[in-house]
């Protein structure tokens, strides 16, 4: 290790986490990651990617997110995503110099088309993209999300309109993001990868998404399906209750066996 590359380990792994994936990534040898097999020799971003092609196919038949909501009034007007290990793989600080994108570093899947959709489909008009992100590399976040085309021209940079991109708490990050954007907590969706961020920014009042192998086609989608199921029923209720919640892979699974069930 060089010192910058000491500290950053040093720094990811002995934050708030508590067991870290490069800890999980030691169990290797025993053929999982996350619950997914994987081939021997196997590591970092391949391990990810393995992981993440466990993203439940066909969720309620949509092919976006938006398809299953009735009314847009009940959409996010801010959806904020976490980088490392949500949007791309590897994480920046296992790169040991800027990454190139699609040989270093890529994009999951589902993060991409979720972004597709965010800019392509009109239910979107009325939200915005932001990031929150504790990464110690910050000047190659900025960089790469300048060089990641997204669609039509559009980069990383030019979708999400607001950027918290450095090393501290995501309280820090989600108080930022109340002040510029003027959007309040109840108001915002949060994908990521790490349990004790969720568990964080949930206490605000934000719907959160726990995606711990990246983004998947299935959470995302069950993200935007329950924040408008959520909405929808405070609306008729008329009645607002403070949301602390956080989804997991768990309750995604449970769901769609429930709604198997219907379907017989």
């Amino acid at each position: 290790f060089s010192a910058i590359r000491a500290s950053r380990h040093f720094s990811r792994h002995f934050s708030l986490s508590g067991f870290s994936r490069s800890n999980a990534r030691r169990m290797a040898p025993l053929g999982f990651y996350g619950g997914f097999k994987i081939k021997s020799g196997e590591t970092g971003s391949n391990m990810a990617c393995a992981a993440a092609k466990g993203e439940e196919k066909g969720f309620m038949g949509t092919k976006y997110a938006v398809d299953s909501v009735d009314d847009v009034k009940f959409l996010p007007k801010l959806v904020v995503f976490d980088l490392d290990n949500t949007v791309w793989t590897p994480e920046l600080y296992e790169l040991y110099r800027m990454p190139e994108y699609g040989k270093d570093i890529k994009l999951f899947p589902a993060a991409k088309a979720a972004l597709v959709e965010l800019v392509k489909n009109p239910k979107w008009k009325g939200t915005k993209v932001a990031a929150a992100s504790r990464t110690t590399c910050v000047d190659w976040a900025y960089k790469l999300m300048k060089k990641v085309e997204i669609v039509d021209g559009k980069t990383m940079a030019d979708i999400f309109s607001f950027t918290e991109i450095y090393p501290t708490t995501k309280l820090k990050h989600f108080r930022a993001l109340l002040k510029d954007s003027g959007i309040e907590y109840d108001d915002m969706i949060f994908f990521d990868d790490g349990r004790y961020n969720t568990d964080e920014i949930e206490e605000l009042g934000v719907l959160c998404v726990y995606n711990p192998y990246g983004l998947t086609d299935g959470l995302w989608k069950y993200g935007v399906t329950e924040y408008a199921r959520i909405k929808k029923k405070m609306s008729d209720s008329g009645k607002y209750k403070k949301t602390c919640l956080t989804l997991t892979p768990g309750m995604l699974k449970k769901h769609l066996k429930e709604e198997e069930k219907k379907k017989k």
